[in-house]
């Protein structure tokens, strides 16, 4: 479990790929989209505008994905994330 972050980083986990387009079609996992979104779990000091339960955008392979407690999560740089958002697109 993370102690605390140092700076202005964030832990976001990772909202999952869609395993299927809307017509139904299974989609296999290698061919499935990076995340691009993701609820924030874990903040830093410095970090002014972001709270824990945040759902944020970013970019496609920004940050640094590390696996705790069997729960995929991405530690990111609060500069990298584009914006919060009211609900997962």
């Amino acid at each position: 479990m993370i102690k605390h972050l140092m700076g202005s980083r964030v832990a976001v986990r990772l909202t999952p790929a869609a395993e299927q387009t809307e017509s139904g079609i299974l989609i296999p996992e290698k061919h499935r989209e990076v995340p691009r979104e993701g609820t924030v779990m874990f903040v830093g000091p410095l970090v002014e505008e972001l709270t824990v339960g945040d759902v944020v955008l970013f970019g496609k392979y920004s940050g640094t994905p590390v696996e705790l407690d069997g729960e995929e999560l991405i530690i990111i740089d609060e500069a990298d994330i584009f914006c919060a958002i009211d609900e997962v697109v």
